[in-house]
């Protein structure tokens, strides 16, 4: 049997329309004031969003600005602390010039900034230094706990593992809000 090599043969393809439909012959007719609501529709939207967006920011904006003057104010304030009142330009520059005073008088002694960040690796918020008084290769730190015995124990306890400073208990009282202590401090 012989195959058949010819192209299948292509049917025309059969409209179907059903009874009572209409078919438009013509595209439809352009109307510009539908298409005017749609783009004012849009556009008011786009505005809306676009309004709320910038009213986030502007708030985001005020939160970080009020945040910003904040910090500057509580610096200014730890600046007068240490510096007095007038800081100058430069409080910061100042600060090292005077850390620098401080360990070129007493080259042999203690650091007082190092000695402090010691203390302060094994402390939590709830310690308050009040006092530093370093003289050669001893001292003692004055301050307050506010917290409860327990904890302060546990406080005296991780003093204990500095590898740097030897930090011992000179006395404790209770005071109103919280423990008042002085550890004296030394190179091990």
């Amino acid at each position: 049997m012989a195959e058949n090599k010819a192209a299948p043969t292509r049917r025309k393809a059969v409209k179907i329309k059903p009874p009572g439909v209409r078919t438009r012959r013509e595209p439809p007719r352009y109307d510009a004031r539908a298409a005017s609501e749609r783009f004012v529709r849009a556009m008011t939207w786009i505005t809306a969003i676009g309004l709320l967006f910038c009213a986030g920011q502007g708030l985001r904006w005020y939160t970080h600005k009020a945040q910003l003057d904040r910090i500057e104010q509580e610096l200014q304030a730890q600046y007068v602390s240490v510096l007095g009142d007038d800081v100058g330009a430069s409080p910061f520059g100042r600060m090292q010039f005077l850390h620098g005073q401080l360990t070129a008088q007493d080259s042999f002694g203690l650091d007082p900034l190092a000695v402090i960040a010691a203390f302060s690796r094994h402390s939590d918020f709830m310690v308050r230094i009040d006092k530093a008084h370093l003289w050669g290769e001893s001292g003692t730190l004055e301050g307050l706990y506010a917290h409860d015995a327990q904890a302060f124990e546990t406080f005296i306890q991780r003093l204990d593992t500095d590898e740097e400073y030897a930090f011992d208990l000179k006395s404790k009282e209770d005071a109103l809000g919280g423990i008042r202590f002085r550890v004296g401090v030394g190179r091990r």
